[in-house]
């Protein structure tokens, strides 16, 4: 069967992560419920985002192992943040199935969220690349943790408070909770890419802002009934000026690409963007 690149590349990422075992040395219960609930079906857009830099930025057809350890890495982290904001944030739902605390009890879930972050730095400590490029992928795990929990400590603070809330104020919060876990896979993927794509570092934040803006506009526009609405863009704007904002980012975000000249990095933003068929 012929894929586009796009599909290609989600395809193999969904190969490496259920491919993947967990567990050094056998699995227990923990390491069973969190592979089961990595491997679980999901949008895996931050593991889709570092493959596609690699591929777009190397010469390289075959996926080496360091890579494929980056992509479960990321996709552990992200996993977990999911586990504590279903948690903090009271939520029985994620998708179809309910979320991990409702199926497993509290617990249990927080535990397993912890094995994965864990799991996401034992993968990386354990990766075959040289010591200067570990030490600096480390490092931007370990800044995306805290911009994480900085993030969901701003996103409580609000929640439920009744207080009015600026886009300013908002749009630091999806810059710290969304942006941070497109920045990591993207900066990373470049990094394996090669070191001539080091000193991308500051363009590439600024594509993940306003990809994390844009994503959480558009997720207040496809499920404006999800979550708080004091921490929706919609409870500020109306939704014809929130979609005019959201089209507003989604153009930011394709220009601030385009310092790679790369078709298929383009393409990637434009179907994160556009999941859900969200169109003009």
């Amino acid at each position: 069967m012929k894929y586009s690149n796009l599909d290609k590349i989600r395809i193999e990422v969904d190969s490496i992560i259920r491919e993947f075992s967990f567990g050094l040395s056998g699995k227990g219960f923990t390491e069973r419920i969190a592979e089961s609930y990595v491997k679980c079906d999901g949008q895996r857009h931050r593991p889709f985002l570092l493959l596609a830099f690699f591929w777009a930025l190397s010469d390289i057809d075959e996926i080496p192992l360091e890579v494929k350890e980056a992509v479960v890495a990321v996709e552990c982290m992200h996993k977990a943040s999911l586990i504590h904001d279903d948690i903090e944030d009271g939520d029985s739902w994620r998708g179809a199935n309910p979320t991990l605390h409702v199926s497993h009890g509290v617990p249990t879930a927080l535990n397993t969220g912890d094995f994965l972050a864990g799991e996401a730095y034992s993968l990386l400590v354990r990766s075959s690349v040289d010591m200067a490029q570990k030490l600096e992928i480390l490092a931007e795990l370990c800044d995306t943790q805290r911009r994480l929990c900085i993030g969901q400590g701003d996103d409580l603070k609000y929640r439920g408070k009744g207080a009015t809330i600026t886009l300013e104020v908002l749009f630091g919060i999806y810059k710290n909770k969304t942006s941070s876990l497109f920045f990591l896979p993207m900066y990373v993927g470049s990094l394996l890419a090669g070191s001539r794509y080091s000193n991308m570092r500051t363009s590439i934040r600024r594509i993940a802002e306003v990809l994390g803006i844009a994503y959480q506009i558009k997720d207040d526009l496809v499920d404006p009934g999800k979550g708080d609405v004091e921490l929706s863009v919609l409870n500020i704007l109306s939704r014809k000026e929130t979609e005019k904002l959201f089209w507003e980012k989604f153009d930011e975000t394709v220009r601030a690409m385009s310092v790679f000249e790369n078709p298929l990095l383009v393409e990637c933003v434009k179907d994160i963007l556009r999941f859900n068929k969200m169109e003009r």
